[in-house]
């Protein structure tokens, strides 16, 4: 064992002038995700983590491609995805373009794009996006625990000169094991990791946002109209929740609204492709407050949207339009 001196411990006085040099970005906000409705409950900050969680098919990855296609456009910003269960690297990049070009582009209802929309949609987002597709068979195959996967980014950022601003693991469980945490608990497992993640993304100085899964449960069949639906999204349901919830800094779940089921608090049925986000623990200062906000998807252009006034805003176009200034119109002499 060494006997070199690690220190952990401080008084204030030793790094005062840090705590006073750093105070405006302790308090500030992080990039917002382009819905006016989320401003007050979240936005994802620099040097934090965030966990999102759903049951399947709830438009995890659809929503998070939305924000970070608005990020990138707005801030200039520059993301890695590693998203292994939309399938391999050119099934990835199929399904941001058409986020990016707001069209379905497979399926019954399917439209068509131009080889311009493609190469402009290509482009984009080969100036702002890291893909991480590693091989697990063969012998390239890699160990894609959560250290390689940031060893993989480090190797990239040197190599295209970037610095990240946002990585994104969806999902959680899809990182492997080394040695080592095999021989872990599953709960040491998790939480160690977990920690890991959040001390990377402080020492990186950008924003991890996490998908994760939401443990099996019994459906609920709602009596007046026989609809059956999941229940909403609680950390408890999170598989390993308790140390999750002890890691989380950002956490919030998204649940389908049940459609035709009376909403409690409204006496209304719920709307047809309404989407809860549920913001339940936000402990970053100026990433917003605990509470919820609705969004609704819209299946043609693969994207979501809000509802402001009666009108429809797809994510970023309610900060565009009030940012352009209307049109004078001209007075009538009489």
């Amino acid at each position: 064992m060494s006997d070199k001196k690690i220190k952990a411990y401080y008084r204030v006085s030793e790094f005062q002038q840090q705590v006073l040099d750093s105070r405006n970005k302790i308090f500030e906000k992080g990039f917002d995700i382009g819905f006016s409705s989320a401003e007050q409950y979240m936005n994802l900050k620099k040097k934090s983590t965030s966990y999102i969680y759903a049951a399947p098919f709830s438009g995890k990855t659809s929503l998070l491609f939305d924000i970070y296609i608005h990020i990138a456009k707005k801030y200039g910003a520059k993301i890695a995805i590693y998203s292994p269960e939309g399938g391999n690297k050119e099934a990835v990049v199929a399904y941001m373009a058409q986020v990016y070009m707001g069209k379905l582009l497979h399926g019954m209802n399917a439209q068509k794009a131009t080889d311009k929309e493609w190469e402009d949609a290509l482009t984009f987002i080969d100036n702002h996006f890291i893909i991480l597709s590693p091989k697990v068979v063969g012998a390239d195959a890699i160990n894609f625990t959560a250290q390689e996967l940031f060893k993989q980014l480090g190797e990239a950022c040197k190599e295209y000169g970037w610095k990240l601003d946002i990585i994104m693991i969806d999902p959680f469980t899809m990182l492997k094991k080394t040695d080592e945490e095999r021989r872990k608990s599953i709960a040491d497992y998790v939480l160690d990791t977990l920690y890991y993640i959040n001390h990377i993304a402080e020492a990186w100085d950008i924003h991890i946002q996490i998908a994760m899964h939401i443990s099996d449960t019994d459906t609920i069949v709602d009596k007046a109209t026989g609809v059956e639906y999941t229940p909403k999204p609680y950390p408890s349901r999170l598989h390993n929740g308790q140390n999750v919830w002890r890691t989380g800094q950002l956490m919030f779940g998204m649940w389908r609204l049940p459609e035709t089921v009376i909403e409690a608090t409204t006496g209304f049925p719920y709307p047809i492709n309404g989407t809860d986000i549920l913001v339940q623990k936000n402990k970053i200062m100026g990433a917003g407050t605990t509470g919820k906000f609705r969004l609704f998807y819209d299946c043609d252009k693969q994207k979501f949207y809000e509802t402001l006034n009666g009108k429809k805003y797809y994510c970023g176009e309610y900060e565009q339009q009030q940012a352009t200034p209307k049109p004078l119109i001209p007075s009538t002499l009489f």
